[in-house]
């Protein structure tokens, strides 16, 4: 299996053929879980901080604010949306 960054080197490889720049010159890989409008860092915050204070009055400790279950990676580009792998259940 290839490595994000591997990847993105064999996309600027074929940026290049095409004479277009690099996609990024220096990679630094990352997953987007979230993305919203406008300034939403303040709302967040306070629910984390709700979460914690719940879970300080519990007998469970809190070790996960959530779990989630991917079954695929998808790029997405302007309008138009590849896929790139999709894993099996």
């Amino acid at each position: 299996m290839l490595t994000i960054s591997k990847q993105i080197r064999l996309v600027d490889v074929i940026y290049r053929l095409h004479g277009l720049p690099e996609f990024y010159k220096n990679p630094r890989p990352h997953i987007s879980l979230l993305w919203g409008l406008g300034e939403t860092s303040g709302m967040l915050n306070q629910a984390v901080e709700k979460i914690e204070r719940s879970s300080k009055n519990s007998s469970l400790p809190c070790r996960h604010i959530f779990t989630c279950k991917i079954n695929g990676i998808e790029c997405r580009i302007g309008k138009r949306t590849y896929s790139i792998c999709k894993f099996s259940e």
